[in-house]
């Protein structure tokens, strides 16, 4: 998601981007411990810096279409629950989706220590947004999976698919435009839904289906909706959509 061709394209002038720093992690020096703590003090710096940029162009009088990629609650986990700084995990199943092989307990309290940060920043952000924006906006929060304590990307058997399968999405739709959503959306229907809405074009809505690749066979999607459904039950859905007021 690094679209440098876009009219305005913002990032520290010191960041590395994703594919710089995941080549540095597959180099031999990249696994020495001072050049694992600066490549955490990268990122640290590179998602306040997304923290503190991301309302700049509410006030702009022209239509604007603005777009985030927010490298977290994932890991590396690198800040507190207060923004602290933390040493990060090296663990790099974690980092590039494969696995998760270190103690879960761990996982899932550094992983909510940076939830609790991450989510304050974000409301924040969004505080910002829409008290400063000339026209009420747009906002689609939404992230691309859950956590991983239990995932396995090579087995699907081995996989807590309710966990990786949840996300947050949240939209805030100006208008009559919240009707339109409903509890079990799915993000190939978010923008169908805007568009369709707010620029009068006639894309219409996909079934609301939710898929499982593997990393050796990323072509091969297995359907696991219905098994999704089967351990929500009724009444409860793996992706949410709220309306934000």
């Amino acid at each position: 998601t690094e679209m440098d061709e876009a009219d305005i394209y913002l990032k520290p002038f010191w960041a590395l981007n994703q594919f710089e720093y995941t080549l540095l992690l597959t180099c031999p020096m990249g696994q020495l411990s001072p050049l694992l703590q600066f490549q955490n003090e990268l990122h640290r710096q590179r998602l306040n810096y997304t923290f503190a940029h991301l309302a700049d162009f509410a006030k702009s009088k022209t239509p604007v279409f603005v777009f985030a990629h927010i490298l977290a609650p994932h890991s590396p986990f690198v800040f507190g629950e207060h923004g602290e700084r933390v040493n990060g995990s090296s663990d790099r199943s974690i980092e590039t989706g494969f696995r998760f092989y270190g103690e879960r307990e761990t996982y899932v309290r550094n992983y909510r220590a940076q939830l609790c940060y991450v989510d304050a920043q974000i409301q924040k952000s969004i505080d910002s947004i829409l008290a400063h924006s000339l026209e009420p906006p747009v906002i689609i929060l939404q992230s691309d999976h859950g956590s991983g304590s239990n995932f396995d990307r090579e087995n699907l058997a081995n996989s807590n698919l309710q966990e990786r399968m949840s996300i947050l999405n949240a939209y805030y739709f100006p208008g009559k435009g919240a009707a339109r959503l409903y509890p079990t959306i799915t993000p190939v229907n978010t923008f169908r839904i805007l568009f369709d809405e707010y620029f009068g074009t006639r894309l219409h809505q996909l079934e609301d289906r939710s898929y499982f690749e593997t990393w050796s066979h990323p072509y091969h999607f297995i359907d696991i909706s219905d098994r999704l459904n089967s351990v929500r039950g009724p009444e409860t859905t793996a992706t949410k959509a709220q309306v934000m007021n």
